[in-house]
């Protein structure tokens, strides 16, 4: 068996020539980089804060008060009867900064916004 099959490479050698019998040589290929697609940018939702209120120093006249809601807490506001954007436990001191109707624009150390004024034990007005 072993001779046929050195007789049939031989006589594949004599027609073909010794390439015939030789094993295909490797030949590595370029890289290619893989293709990347077009870039998305994926918005990510961000829950909204509250309003920023800017105001300026008002002129005309304040007043020191202090929440009196008894047990309750009082909504603090973006504007008169708008959303609620803080709340304030009673005997918590504010600065009255103008005043609508019966609503109050007020500031403490926390922030500024508006709170229904029935609520509000305010002393005297100053300027």
């Amino acid at each position: 068996m072993v001779k046929r099959l050195s007789l049939a490479a031989s006589l594949l050698v004599a027609t073909l020539g010794s390439s015939a019998l030789a094993q295909p040589r490797y030949v590595a290929e370029p890289l290619v980089p893989a293709s990347v697609g077009p870039v998305v940018t994926v918005p990510v939702p961000v829950a909204p804060g509250p309003p920023v209120t800017y105001v300026p120093a008002l002129p005309g006249p304040r007043a020191e008060c202090v929440v009196n809601v008894g047990w309750d807490l009082l909504n603090v506001r973006t504007w008169p009867n708008g959303p609620v954007i803080g709340i304030l436990p009673s005997g918590t001191p504010l600065t009255a900064l103008a005043f609508n109707g019966d609503w109050a624009f007020v500031q403490n150390w926390g922030g500024i916004g508006w709170v229904f004024g029935p609520y509000l034990a305010c002393g005297p007005l100053y300027y």
